[in-house]
Protein backbone atom coordinates (compact mmCIF):
# COMPACT_ATOMS: atom_id res chain seq x y z
CA UNK A 1 0.00 0.00 0.00
CA UNK A 2 0.89 3.73 -1.18
CA UNK A 3 2.46 5.66 2.30
CA UNK A 4 1.09 9.30 1.95
CA UNK A 5 3.67 11.73 1.45
CA UNK A 6 4.18 15.25 0.05
CA UNK A 7 2.09 15.36 -2.59
CA UNK A 8 3.50 16.56 -5.96
CA UNK A 9 2.07 19.34 -7.88
CA UNK A 10 -0.66 18.07 -9.82
CA UNK A 11 -1.92 16.69 -6.21
CA UNK A 12 -3.18 20.19 -5.21
CA UNK A 13 -6.57 19.11 -3.53
CA UNK A 14 -7.74 22.61 -3.82
CA UNK A 15 -7.01 23.06 -7.65
CA UNK A 16 -8.17 19.50 -8.13
CA UNK A 17 -11.66 20.62 -6.20
CA UNK A 18 -11.80 24.09 -8.27
CA UNK A 19 -11.39 22.00 -11.50
CA UNK A 20 -14.08 19.65 -10.75
CA UNK A 21 -16.26 22.31 -9.87
CA UNK A 22 -15.90 24.24 -13.38
CA UNK A 23 -16.40 20.66 -15.29
CA UNK A 24 -19.43 20.13 -13.10
CA UNK A 25 -21.10 23.02 -13.97
CA UNK A 26 -19.87 23.21 -17.76
CA UNK A 27 -21.78 19.54 -17.79
CA UNK A 28 -24.88 21.36 -16.76
CA UNK A 29 -24.26 23.75 -19.21
CA UNK A 30 -23.72 21.17 -21.94
CA UNK A 31 -26.73 19.65 -20.52
CA UNK A 32 -29.23 22.29 -20.84
CA UNK A 33 -28.38 23.42 -24.45
CA UNK A 34 -28.74 19.82 -25.26
CA UNK A 35 -32.17 19.26 -23.97
CA UNK A 36 -33.11 22.54 -25.53
CA UNK A 37 -32.07 21.52 -28.57
CA UNK A 38 -33.94 18.59 -28.78
CA UNK A 39 -37.37 20.48 -28.19
CA UNK A 40 -36.46 22.72 -30.36
CA UNK A 41 -35.37 21.30 -33.35
CA UNK A 42 -37.07 19.66 -36.13
CA UNK A 43 -36.87 15.47 -36.60
CA UNK A 44 -33.81 15.15 -38.77
CA UNK A 45 -32.34 18.27 -38.87
CA UNK A 46 -29.53 19.13 -36.80
CA UNK A 47 -28.43 15.88 -36.46
CA UNK A 48 -24.63 16.54 -35.84
CA UNK A 49 -25.29 19.66 -33.75
CA UNK A 50 -27.22 17.21 -31.19
CA UNK A 51 -24.79 14.59 -31.60
CA UNK A 52 -21.84 17.52 -30.87
CA UNK A 53 -24.09 18.85 -27.40
CA UNK A 54 -24.16 15.14 -26.16
CA UNK A 55 -20.34 14.22 -26.93
CA UNK A 56 -19.73 17.93 -24.73
CA UNK A 57 -21.99 16.53 -21.86
CA UNK A 58 -20.38 13.00 -22.01
CA UNK A 59 -16.96 14.85 -22.38
CA UNK A 60 -17.18 17.21 -19.28
CA UNK A 61 -19.25 14.67 -16.86
CA UNK A 62 -16.51 12.05 -17.55
CA UNK A 63 -13.85 14.24 -16.74
CA UNK A 64 -15.82 16.00 -13.93
CA UNK A 65 -15.38 12.38 -12.71
CA UNK A 66 -12.01 10.80 -13.32
CA UNK A 67 -10.96 14.89 -11.84
CA UNK A 68 -13.15 13.92 -8.58
CA UNK A 69 -11.45 10.51 -8.81
CA UNK A 70 -7.97 12.04 -8.73
CA UNK A 71 -8.93 14.89 -5.86
CA UNK A 72 -10.26 11.87 -3.61
CA UNK A 73 -6.62 9.78 -3.78
CA UNK A 74 -4.60 13.17 -3.74
CA UNK A 75 -7.00 14.06 -0.40
CA UNK A 76 -6.24 10.34 0.72
CA UNK A 77 -2.47 10.28 0.12
CA UNK A 78 -2.29 8.43 -2.60
CA UNK A 79 -0.24 10.25 -5.12
CA UNK A 80 0.69 7.69 -7.70
CA UNK A 81 -3.00 6.52 -8.33
CA UNK A 82 -3.98 10.72 -7.83
CA UNK A 83 -1.56 11.33 -10.65
CA UNK A 84 -2.58 8.60 -12.89
CA UNK A 85 -6.12 9.18 -12.99
CA UNK A 86 -5.42 12.82 -13.30
CA UNK A 87 -3.34 11.84 -16.56
CA UNK A 88 -6.44 10.39 -17.68
CA UNK A 89 -8.66 13.23 -16.87
CA UNK A 90 -6.44 15.83 -18.76
CA UNK A 91 -8.33 14.98 -22.00
CA UNK A 92 -11.02 16.31 -20.72
CA UNK A 93 -13.56 13.30 -21.99
CA UNK A 94 -14.56 13.62 -25.75
CA UNK A 95 -14.94 17.70 -25.88
CA UNK A 96 -12.44 18.19 -29.27
CA UNK A 97 -14.82 16.08 -31.29
CA UNK A 98 -18.46 17.31 -29.52
CA UNK A 99 -16.81 21.22 -30.07
CA UNK A 100 -16.70 20.42 -33.69
CA UNK A 101 -19.78 19.40 -33.98
CA UNK A 102 -22.02 22.43 -33.05
CA UNK A 103 -23.65 24.95 -35.33
CA UNK A 104 -22.64 28.32 -35.48
CA UNK A 105 -23.22 30.65 -33.56
CA UNK A 106 -22.60 28.81 -30.29
CA UNK A 107 -25.53 29.29 -27.81
CA UNK A 108 -24.56 31.12 -25.06
CA UNK A 109 -24.74 28.33 -22.80
CA UNK A 110 -21.94 26.50 -24.92
CA UNK A 111 -20.21 29.01 -25.36
CA UNK A 112 -20.12 29.81 -21.06
CA UNK A 113 -19.61 25.88 -20.64
CA UNK A 114 -16.04 26.34 -23.30
CA UNK A 115 -15.11 29.00 -21.22
CA UNK A 116 -15.14 27.42 -18.28
CA UNK A 117 -13.76 24.10 -19.46
CA UNK A 118 -11.14 26.58 -21.07
CA UNK A 119 -10.08 27.48 -17.38
CA UNK A 120 -9.68 24.21 -16.46
CA UNK A 121 -7.75 23.27 -20.01
CA UNK A 122 -5.29 26.28 -18.96
CA UNK A 123 -3.92 24.56 -16.02
CA UNK A 124 -4.10 20.52 -16.99
CA UNK A 125 -4.21 20.39 -20.99
CA UNK A 126 -3.24 23.27 -23.35
CA UNK A 127 -4.26 21.08 -26.84
CA UNK A 128 -7.77 22.00 -25.39
CA UNK A 129 -6.76 25.65 -24.87
CA UNK A 130 -6.41 25.53 -28.75
CA UNK A 131 -9.51 23.54 -29.55
CA UNK A 132 -11.67 26.22 -27.49
CA UNK A 133 -10.35 28.81 -29.07
CA UNK A 134 -10.68 27.37 -32.47
CA UNK A 135 -14.32 26.59 -31.82
CA UNK A 136 -14.49 29.86 -30.32
CA UNK A 137 -13.67 32.05 -33.28
CA UNK A 138 -15.08 29.32 -36.13
CA UNK A 139 -17.80 30.81 -38.23
CA UNK A 140 -19.19 26.93 -39.33
CA UNK A 141 -18.75 23.53 -37.59
CA UNK A 142 -15.46 21.78 -38.14
CA UNK A 143 -17.32 18.30 -38.53
CA UNK A 144 -17.90 16.79 -40.67
CA UNK A 145 -15.35 18.00 -43.38
CA UNK A 146 -17.22 19.41 -46.98
CA UNK A 147 -15.67 16.37 -48.32
CA UNK A 148 -17.33 14.03 -46.57
CA UNK A 149 -20.81 15.10 -48.05
CA UNK A 150 -19.38 14.91 -51.80
CA UNK A 151 -17.96 11.21 -51.06
CA UNK A 152 -21.24 10.70 -50.01
CA UNK A 153 -22.72 11.94 -53.23
CA UNK A 154 -20.25 10.26 -55.46
CA UNK A 155 -20.63 6.83 -54.06
CA UNK A 156 -24.79 7.39 -53.84
CA UNK A 157 -24.42 7.20 -49.86
CA UNK A 158 -27.78 8.97 -48.79
CA UNK A 159 -26.32 11.47 -46.70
Amino acid sequence: MEMPGTPPPYADVAQLAWAVLLLEQARHLFKEAETSCRTLTAPGTAVEHEAGLALLTAGASEAAVTMASALGFATAGLDAKAGWKLRSARDLGNLPAGISRTDRPLEPAVTEALLLVRQVAEVYNHDTVREIDDALAAGAPTWPPPERDAYGREHGHRI
